[in-house]
């Protein structure tokens, strides 16, 4: 899998290192739930640490957001053995969740509680139609502004509050 380049833009006042990290965010806003970007760092076993991207304080779940992960890929194994190390060792949250993508009102996640990894839908959780509204608000704030099939350096946009700007 090639690396695919991250555009740093601003969500509700935060920075944010990409945009996909900025349409969750307008997606966790969607379900009316509290979120924090990045809210601290966690030390893990000798020099490295891990900074999640989201944590969403209602129900007590970090939501770690890559672009495309497949079950073999290395990055989506790194995140996957910090899981139970935050989990279980740490009691960082009830459930760390490995999204994948852009919201999509019918997906489910791979997600670390307790006992061990399972799937995780958000519907599940806030209902249904309170997702499909919150992943079409997420959608709409992008892909209104920013055409699927423009060149890079005409998507470089950002959002600041709810209002897009050219970044």
């Amino acid at each position: 899998m090639s690396a695919i380049e991250a555009i740093p833009c601003t969500y509700a006042g935060v920075p944010m290192k990409s945009r996909l990290e900025s349409r969750w965010a307008a997606f966790f806003k969607g379900l009316d739930t509290p979120w924090q970007y990045e809210p601290r760092k966690f030390r893990l076993r000798g020099q490295y640490s891990y900074t999640p991207d989201f944590y969403l304080p209602d129900i007590d779940v970090i939501v770690e957001v890559k672009h495309l992960l497949w079950r073999d890929d290395d990055v989506a194994a790194k995140y996957i053995a910090y899981a139970p190390y935050l989990v279980v060792k740490r009691s960082a949250c009830r459930m760390f969740v490995l999204a994948s993508g852009h919201p999509d009102p019918i997906a489910s996640y791979r997600a670390y509680w307790k006992h061990g990894w399972r799937e995780f839908a958000f519907d599940r959780v806030f209902g249904d139609d309170l997702v499909r509204r919150a992943c079409s608000y997420s959608h709409a704030l992008h892909s209104d502004h920013m055409p699927a099939r423009a060149p890079r350096e005409k998507r470089n946009y950002c959002f600041i509050g709810d209002v897009i700007a050219r970044a």
